[in-house]
């Protein structure tokens, strides 16, 4: 007894630790892909982007409770996608490293009846015309991969997928062979193939990357956690298989790629013939640890090994040109490059970038305008930003703009080193493309200043205006009418340096004077520094001393006139210009 017992912890722990895959060859394409590889030295591969149009399928089962079971919500499976594309193509900010596979998945935009569709489709499994026998079984145990008690993969198939010679086909589904969702194999594939079988079948709870976050504009900027779709019930990412490998290691398959342990062993003779058939995989058995390889060389960071998915981040160069042969020859019916075919033209957006130009610490909070100049409603947006493209956030937003409509998009605060921050759009409607990289600037200041106003009655005549001693204004506000018992405060974060604080009032009559009585406060790294006086048409305050009043010609006064324009300088060299009536 203690031994089944010892063999069944060991199991489960593995399998926690580890991918499970099944990699099913339908046809054998081998002998066709080992020539052409031997003959690669003569063939161009002009490294252009291998575009290949994909639909995912969510095979859900709906129960008695009303809880849609593995039913995750488009923004998981859109995840899954943007997670695949950074990993095949190195993407600036993502962990990537190797060799670039230069792939583009893009989730398909038109169905086969050539109506609009976001490539992400669902299937209740009791509405599918398989026979009730499969239904049940797929309720009970998932879907076949070599059991008997799961739903046939045949049938499952047959009555979901899109034509495999036109679209890449996803199956994401609750169970694979009665495991449950937890262990066993969790994905399988089949290299190229006719065959109706052809596609990736997944657990949908190991799809999706728990690092990309997902907003609604439409829903007042809320976040939408991973698998979270209102109505639905919410789909948790299993923590061993939270950040998409499992889709990045099948579609390796996909593309004629063999796991690097393919030989089960730590020796090879001929890497041309023998393993994975990559020379610059070293040979090895199935690893299981990232620090602890079993072969002397094994690359335990390679996606096709079996190692856990926080080390699992690199493609070799050698993987590049097997896969890329295996597409051009075995899956050339399936690229896209021009995409005319099953992806509609992207509305085209006028974009601004802009960010408060000080800040307090590293954390800012930018914005972006976004216009639609087209008659193609914008419904989603993918953008990029940070510090530089090596750190940037990905976001996708939903909104719903017209032509000629426009929308100031708050993006979420990041935290950014120096002053500077950039952002470009990368997918307009899900459909990738490129603009311009724009910069906006946010300086990080030492010295915290606080504006106090309490207004009068009539609020909505006063103003005020934080300035360099250059004149350059980098803060103001405005204030409401009948609020006169409610107090505003604006904190901002500058260098050092001298500032001047002007207050105003439209009709020249301050805070007083038949509107109640109001009262302006500035603060000074927690210190009060001044209190507005009683004033007509405007009252300012400098930070620095005062060494000289001048009038216009530049000739020195002994005070402030009474009427007129006049100028100060202060003590740091700078000066400005006053009115007082």
């Amino acid at each position: 007894m203690k031994k089944i017992f010892y063999l069944i912890l060991f199991l489960i722990s593995f399998n926690l630790y580890s991918q499970q895959c099944a990699l099913k060859v339908a046809d054998s394409l081998e002998y066709k892909l080992t020539n052409e590889l031997i003959k690669y030295s003569a063939k161009s591969d002009e490294g252009q982007k291998i575009k290949i149009p994909v639909v995912v399928h969510v095979i859900y089962n709906q129960l008695s409770n009303g809880i849609n079971r593995g039913k995750i919500s488009r923004e998981q499976a859109h995840s899954s996608i943007d997670n695949l594309n950074e990993f095949f193509n190195l993407d600036l900010g993502s962990t990537a490293t190797g060799a670039s596979m230069d792939f583009e998945f893009y989730l398909a935009n038109v169905n086969p009846q050539g109506q609009y569709t976001d490539g992400i489709i669902y299937h209740n499994i009791d509405s599918l015309s398989i026979t009730d026998l499969d239904k049940q079984k797929y309720k009970d145990n998932g879907i076949s991969a070599n059991s008997t008690s799961a739903a046939s993969e045949i049938a499952i198939k047959g009555a979901t997928r899109w034509d495999n010679q036109k679209y890449y086909n996803i199956w994401l589904v609750t169970e694979i062979d009665g495991n449950g969702g937890q262990f066993g194999i969790i994905g399988y594939a089949y290299f190229p193939t006719s065959s109706i079988v052809d596609g990736i079948v997944q657990l949908s709870n190991s799809t999706g990357d728990k690092s990309i976050g997902y907003y609604d504009l439409n829903g007042n900027g809320i976040l939408l956690g991973v698998g979270q779709e209102e109505g639905d019930a919410s789909v948790t990412l299993t923590g061993s298989r939270n950040l998409n490998k499992t889709l990045i290691h099948e579609m390796g398959h996909t593309m004629g790629l063999f796991h690097t342990f393919n030989g089960n062993s730590c020796s090879e003779t001929n890497c041309t013939l023998q393993g994975d058939r990559v020379c610059d995989t070293p040979p090895t058995t199935a690893n299981s640890s990232c620090n602890s390889p079993n072969c002397v060389g094994a690359q335990t960071e390679n996606h096709m090994d079996y190692t856990s998915q926080n080390c699992r981040n690199k493609f070799t160069f050698g993987q590049r040109t097997r896969a890329r042969l295996s597409a051009f020859n075995s899956r050339s019916n399936l690229i896209d490059n021009f995409n005319t075919v099953f992806r509609k033209q992207a509305t085209e957006v006028e974009v601004n970038l802009t960010a408060p130009l000080t800040r307090c610490g590293s954390s800012v909070a930018p914005s972006m305008y976004v216009k639609n100049l087209t008659d193609t409603t914008l419904t989603s947006l993918k953008i990029a930003y940070g510090t530089s493209p090596l750190d940037s956030v990905h976001i996708r937003f939903a909104t719903s703009l017209s032509r000629n409509q426009y929308k100031d998009i708050q993006l979420p605060s990041i935290n950014i080193i120096g002053n500077n921050i950039k952002a470009t759009v990368i997918e307009v409607n899900d459909i990738p493309v490129e603009m311009p990289i724009q910069s906006a600037s946010s300086f990080s200041g030492q010295d915290e200043w606080v504006f106090e106003m309490t207004p009068d009655l009539l609020g909505g005549q006063n103003y005020y205006r934080f300035e360099r001693s250059t004149g350059q204004a980098i803060e103001g506000n405005t204030y409401p009418n009948f609020q006169s018992d409610e107090t505003f405060i604006d904190t901002i974060c500058v260098p050092e340096g001298c500032y001047t604080v002007t207050l105003f009032d439209a009709v020249g009559n301050g805070l007083c004077c038949g509107n109640g009585e109001g009262e302006f406060n500035v603060y000074k790294n927690g210190e009060l520094v001044w209190t507005a006086p009683q004033f007509t048409y405007e009252t300012s305050f400098n930070s620095c001393e005062v060494v000289g009043i001048f009038n216009l010609t530049g000739e020195q006064l002994e005070s402030i006139p009474e009427k007129g324009f006049y100028i100060q300088k202060y003590s740091d060299g700078t000066s400005t210009k006053h009115f007082k009536n």
